[in-house]
């Protein structure tokens, strides 16, 4: 996994430049190592090498292009076939080329292993035709390489001003701190390392690289030396290239570790309760660095703690005894911590002790009710004593604690809420009672409150008596509902299938108009009463009223000229856009027959585009409404003169 990781930072250092390649440059004194690297390198790819001297000419250093090495079977490797016997690198690197896995995910992990392996192994890197030595160079000299592609010389990454000889810069913005007894060093990452090498007192430290990691779009370079003893230590940090070589190194980072290291725990506590003191007893520590014990005591089931001592106890006391106060009582927690001469503590696990206590919690406050259709609901502020083991909550209809009041809840309920339910149709009045009660069984003087049922049961359905269709609208009449109190009553219309709520708020008279009738048709109708507690009925009886209105609608068509455009405009009147099903226009120009041309009747004028100046029209329009009902209007003529 840690390689797999490593590649991943790898393609992701490279990938960042938005570059297809990038290539890589180390050297020693008398040789130039290159390697260049990919997010995917097609087998067939072949490289060249230029190289150029300062201001000198660019010349290609490599004979023959680069590109990878043959691929044979593994069980050719120990045949004549081989073509690099007794390289282990060509073993492996035929081994993993001829390996085909039947998922992406297993054949991914595949071609990692490959690739990690060009990266801390050189000579596998040149099997996969990624890497080249430049051996005619010199000491102290600067060189700049391109990496092109061999078979259309296009550049494809370049390395510029390497000097032979000289490292890589070193690691920068360090910074080591001690933590515990362990050892923190960070750095800013290098994108031209692959990883970093940390030394201790001359002695690396790591076994593989240690890798930057990705955490919030910034590459952050740390190490940790875990578990260093108390002395003077100085690290040394180098980064590793791509070639797996060493950069320059930092300068020393001395640190003095502090002995940060807890002694050893006591064991054995426990804590009993006698009368009004806690006794708390363990067998002592063995530490030889142990040289007192802390009290600490938690009345929040542990979620903190506070010293209990002033002065430290003797390590060779095994006991310890604390008068608690009348006011004392819960379950509380203790742990015994070990100290050393640097003052650094070890706690124990804790120790429950309980004390009970014989005062009554307080009484619930602000006791409230909601009440709904079968249901009541109450509510109250919760009690802050922290021995609260919950509340009893009571319900009676006479206040009777005596004989009358029923306990709800045989175990205490922490919610600071009930809810209790009855048939939907009960309306009866009930008292309530809630009482608190702690852990040793106290308990509170009881909250009272007086809670009615709601009404459940709506009112009748009104009797419709008329419905008349009038000039322009429908009126209505009902009878009044009489045997509840009625809030008003909902009016609504059903017309083709679609119900509507004609009223926006309640009526409160028994008649009602309706005047939003456009189209024509059958219009049903029925009402429903509301009553003082907002139930609803159910439906009237239902009347339908029929609108006929004028089956001979008159269409009006005018024309006119437009003085600026010099096309003719028309208009229709004597009907409403929103009742036309189809609109037919029909023109003639001159001694032409009539042609239907495209229109749509609208409110605004519509203009004939394709109309010319000094020629004569005729119109006439049809139409059918959305009754079926056909209109015709008479042919006018324009001079378009």
């Amino acid at each position: 996994m840690k390689k797999v990781l490593i590649l991943a930072f790898v393609l992701l250092s490279i990938t960042t430049k938005a570059q297809d390649y990038k290539l890589f440059g180390a050297s020693n004194e008398n040789k130039v190592q290159l390697k260049w690297m990919s997010k995917t390198i097609p087998a067939e790819a072949a490289f060249d090498i230029m190289k150029k001297e300062a201001n000198g000419e660019w010349q290609k250093i490599n004979a023959n292009p680069i590109v990878s090495s043959q691929v044979i079977k593994e069980s050719e490797l120990k045949t004549n076939k081989n073509p690099f016997p007794k390289d282990a690198s060509y073993d492996f690197y035929i081994k993993y080329k001829n390996t085909k896995e039947a998922t992406a995910n297993k054949q991914a992990y595949v071609n990692y292993t490959l690739s990690l392996a060009s990266i801390f192994d050189n000579q596998v890197a040149r099997h996969l035709g990624i890497y080249f030595e430049d051996n005619s160079v010199a000491k102290g000299k600067t060189y700049s390489y391109k990496l092109v592609d061999a078979k259309t010389q296009k550049e494809l990454s370049a390395l510029n001003n390497l000097i032979v000889g000289e490292l890589s810069k070193a690691p920068e913005k360090t910074q080591i701190t001690q933590k515990k007894q362990n050892i923190v060093i960070s750095w800013s990452a290098n994108e031209d390392y692959m990883g970093y090498n940390v030394y201790r007192n001359g002695t690396k430290l790591n076994k593989e690289p240690v890798m930057s990691n990705l955490e919030k779009n910034v590459y952050v370079s740390s190490f940790s030396d875990a578990n260093v003893p108390a002395g003077s230590y100085t690290y040394v940090l180098r980064g590793v290239t791509f070639l797996n070589t060493e950069g320059k190194p930092t300068a020393d980072l001395k640190i003095d570790v502090k002995d940060s290291a807890p002694p050893a725990l006591v064991k054995g506590l426990k804590g009993e309760r006698k009368n009004d003191e806690v006794i708390l007893t363990w067998i002592p520590s063995k530490d030889k660095e142990t040289v007192g014990y802390n009290i600490y005591k938690s009345n929040d089931k542990g979620k903190t703690f506070q010293k209990v001592n002033e002065q430290t106890i003797n390590a060779a006391e095994a006991k310890y005894v604390e008068k608690l106060s009348s006011k004392s009582s819960g379950s509380f927690q203790y742990s015994i911590e070990s100290v050393d001469n640097g003052n650094n503590g070890n706690r124990s696990m804790p120790v429950s002790v309980f004390v009970p206590d014989h005062d009554k919690p307080n009484q619930p406050a602000d006791l409230k009710s909601k009440s709904e259709s079968g249901k009541i609901t109450l509510s109250w502020r919760a009690n802050s004593e922290k021995d609260l083991a919950g509340y009893r909550i009571y319900r009676g209809l006479k206040d009777d604690d005596q004989n009358e009041m029923l306990l709800l809840n045989s175990t205490p309920q922490t919610e600071t809420s009930f809810v209790d339910t009855f048939n939907e149709k009960a309306g009866t009045k009930f008292i309530y009672k809630i009482a608190a009660i702690d852990k040793s069984f106290n308990e509170s003087d009881k909250a009272v409150l007086w809670v009615q049922l709601p009404d459940v049961i709506p009112p009748s359905a009104p009797f419709l008596r008329q419905a008349n269709y009038e000039g322009s609208q429908v009126n209505l009449k009902w009878d009044a509902v009489q045997k509840d109190i009625i809030l008003g009553y909902d009016v609504y219309r059903v017309f083709e299938g679609a119900e509507t709520k004609v009223n926006k708020q309640p009526i409160t008279e028994t008649n009602f108009s309706d005047n939003e009738i456009a189209r024509r048709g059958d219009y049903q109708y029925y009402v429903k009463a509301i009553d003082s507690a907002k139930l609803v009925s159910k439906a009237s009886n239902k009347l339908i009223v029929s609108k006929v209105g004028d089956l001979n609608p008159t269409v009006v068509l005018t024309a006119s000229q437009d003085s600026r455009s010099k096309k003719v405009q028309l208009k229709v009147d004597g009907i409403e856009p929103e009742v036309v099903q189809e609109a037919k226009l029909f023109r003639k120009a001159g001694d032409a027959g009539f042609l239907r041309i495209p229109f749509t009747v609208s409110e605004a004028l519509f203009t004939d585009e394709s109309t010319e100046s000094g020629v004569i029209y005729e119109y006439y329009l049809e139409i059918i409404t959305k009754d079926d009902v056909k209109v015709k209007s008479e042919k006018i003529s324009v001079n378009n003169s």
